[in-house]
């Protein structure tokens, strides 16, 4: 029997310039029920017309006297007709997909290090066998506007599963705007059941039939108008818009990590937290963090085989509180890794553990001992 194996390089992806958009979401529900109320439970997600503002001035927000209509891209109703939009939106430039190749050195796009501090990622990358795989990091304090902000310069890269907080972002807001209740059914499900099971099972049929649901176009045509690289060009049932597959970059997964960790007391963005950390895919991420008390970790898993090179991420927020239920630390973190199929669990995913450890066990003992320094 003779067989013949196929190798189709994907490397047909599109570029796409920021466009100012001016449609914002400008006040939210509010509740003063706090991040770990009611861990390990679910509360269910619960909409209020009568929206106060966002509380932009939280002295942990890092966009404190920011416009709140900055931080949250409105999307037009699901069911509108979107052509004459999507007119203005830029055209396809250049393949520019992104396929890592081994001892490549990543560029950094951003580094800030607070005076006094450790550059966590640097230290921790001693851990990557760059002969094996490729690792592209970002990791983020979430309490200090000055703190720790570390982002590589990943390119434009296939995001796998990552792409589904997105779609759950777009279908809580279409929830919260009054174009869609949470109890619509889709095929013999209601709304609320399908997102939990793409988001906590990364159930692939369910993520299908949500977008089938509001329009791979329309959600596309809503990412457009707030990011420059993530796009959704599949409908995970088949189906890809102009042969391209979906993207994304280190630094725009850290911006809806930050985008949802500063709207964590407020709807919807509070529910969609509450979802990512009761997710049931708890091998890598959460894994890093094993044995430690009293860590809550916000997770999207998600992984793919394309162009003979395997993706195994991880993205999620990872917070630390102490016995009395205050915060100590929160960072957000985004961990791509690429490396060939058969080395995905013997080197990729305990490499991406064993690093995404080291850098929780550097912060917590940087924790620690400027919790001993005079005048702390």
């Amino acid at each position: 029997m003779l067989i013949v194996a196929i190798f189709l390089p994907i490397t047909d992806i599109v570029t796409y310039n920021r466009v100012d958009f001016t449609d914002y979401l400008n006040s939210q529900s509010s509740g003063d029920y706090g991040l770990f109320a009611d861990l390990p439970h679910e509360r269910p997600p619960t909409f209020t017309t009568n929206a106060p503002e966002l509380d932009i001035h939280d002295e942990h927000n890092r966009f404190s006297g920011v416009d709140p209509s900055e931080l949250i891209i409105l999307p037009f109703p699901h069911n509108a007709d979107v052509n004459s939009e999507r007119r203005t939106f830029p055209e396809p430039g250049p393949p520019t997909l992104r396929v890592p190749m081994y001892s490549e050195p990543p560029e950094v796009l951003e580094r800030q290090i607070p005076e006094g501090g450790i550059d966590f990622v640097r230290i921790a990358r001693r851990l990557i066998d760059h002969d094996r795989m490729s690792i592209y990091i970002g990791v983020v304090d979430l309490l200090d506007p000055n703190g720790y902000r570390y982002i590589e310069d990943s390119g434009i890269v296939h995001p796998a599963s990552l792409i589904k907080s997105w779609i759950m972002e777009y279908a809580y807001l279409q929830v919260y705007m009054g174009y869609a209740t949470l109890d619509d059914n889709i095929f013999g499900m209601s709304l609320e059941q399908r997102i939990n099971f793409m988001m906590k099972d990364s159930c692939n049929n369910s993520t299908g039939l949500i977008i089938r649901h509001f329009g791979r176009a329309n959600i596309d045509a809503w990412l457009t108008k707030g990011h420059s690289y993530t796009r959704l060009n599949s409908d995970f049932r088949g189906y890809n818009a102009g042969g391209r597959v979906n993207s994304s970059t280190v630094a725009e997964i850290i911006d809806f990590l930050e985008r949802l960790f500063y709207n964590r007391y407020n709807e919807p963005y509070s529910s969609m937290l509450q979802i990512m950390l009761n997710s049931r895919t708890r091998d890598r991420l959460p894994e890093s963090v094993a044995g430690f008390e009293n860590v809550a970790v916000a997770t999207k898993t998600g992984a793919f085989i394309h162009d003979r090179r395997a993706t195994d991420h991880d993205m999620g927020i990872i917070i630390s509180y102490d016995e009395h239920g205050e915060i100590k630390f929160a960072y957000a973190i985004v961990m791509l890794t690429f490396s060939r199929p058969g080395m995905v669990v013997s080197v990729a995913r305990p490499t991406l553990i064993k690093v995404a450890r080291d850098i929780f066990v550097q912060k917590n003992l940087f924790y620690e001992m400027t919790q001993t320094l005079p005048g702390s």
